[in-house]
């Protein structure tokens, strides 16, 4: 089913456990999540902008659209998964998930262990564009144009894009609220976006290029119930095990054993969306060592067991 976007709905799934307005401007803060309204900074156009920790999994959103904005997800460790225009895509770090108005999308997974910045932006009319990012008009139109033109939903950007990220949150913790913190906040705002128009039509480097350890974690990702060890794995792409694991982390965010354990609970995600398959059929299918082992590690990454995840596939 098709879902419009409510924010107010989004923001009591993002912050259920607490919903205090900080004197800041955050709409929500926990643990895990950071979700701040730029409004009183004279940034209406920023809806919310986000720092998130996942420490254990959370159920997926459903599909929506955002209608009049743009979402973007900037992933800084682990994995997320989308499914976009009905396409599934897996965003990993140094990338950016980037969804316009009219794109159908949801969280296919809430993983443990990922870490992300995240925005949701307004997109200002033609007309309203100069005084939205308070440019001069002509500057301000070819900014929304470029930005209204990214097509392509997952690209790699410059690691410029985390310095800028981080430096919003330390001047929204450390700043009081100002005609200087309104002028630092827009200018990061602008330099993001920038980056987003300068960076959208750069190809996702790590599939372009075919390694022997590129091949080893596609191979992984298609095959994850096949048994591997550190030390066979490290052989295979010609590396010690020591090397092997810092440079396997580097391109998926987990370590070796934590992005099997991934892939094979993504792989269960689909299989038990098939009736005719048992839970512990799948278990054996993607070698763990019992159900009961299956049923941990599945509620483990996504917050419930097999069981209920199939009632609620099947109730959506």
């Amino acid at each position: 089913m098709n879902r419009i976007f409510n924010e107010e709905a989004y923001y009591a799934y993002t912050d259920r456990q607490s919903h205090d307005m900080h004197p800041l401007g955050l709409l929500g803060a926990t643990k895990e999540r950071h979700i701040v309204s730029l409004a009183a900074d004279g940034l209406p156009f920023v809806v919310g902008i986000g720092h998130t920790r996942y420490a254990v999994a959370h159920a997926a959103l459903p599909e929506h659209v955002h209608p009049g904005c743009m979402e973007m997800h900037y992933c800084l460790c682990g994995s997320i998964d989308f499914e976009i225009e009905g396409q599934r895509h897996t965003l990993l770090p140094g990338e950016v998930c980037l969804t316009q108005p009219d794109m159908r999308h949801h969280l296919v997974s809430n993983a443990k262990g990922h870490q992300h910045y995240w925005f949701l932006l307004a997109l200002p009319s033609e007309k309203e564009a100069a005084r939205a990012f308070g440019l001069p008009a002509d500057e301000a139109r070819e900014l929304r144009r470029r930005l209204a033109a990214i097509r392509r939903p997952i690209f790699s950007v410059d690691e410029q894009l985390k310095s800028l990220f981080r430096a919003i949150f330390d001047t929204l913790g450390t700043q009081p609220r100002s005609v200087y913190r309104k002028l630092v906040l827009r200018t990061l705002i602008l330099r993001i976006l920038a980056t987003l128009v300068r960076n959208a039509g750069r190809r996702v480097a790590k599939r372009m290029v075919s390694s022997p350890l590129s091949r080893l974690v596609d191979d992984i990702r298609e095959h994850p119930e096949t048994r591997r060890t550190i030390e066979g794995m490290a052989r295979e792409i010609g590396q010690c095990e020591s090397r092997f694991a810092a440079s396997f982390k580097r391109m998926t965010g987990f370590p070796p054993a934590a992005f099997i354990a991934h892939c094979r609970i993504q792989k269960a995600r689909d299989m038990l969306l098939k009736p005719s398959l048992s839970i512990a059929g799948i278990a054996r299918s993607l070698g763990f060592s019992s159900a009961a082992h299956f049923s941990s590690q599945f509620r483990l990454f996504c917050g419930m067991s097999p069981r209920a995840y199939r009632t609620s596939a099947k109730s959506d």
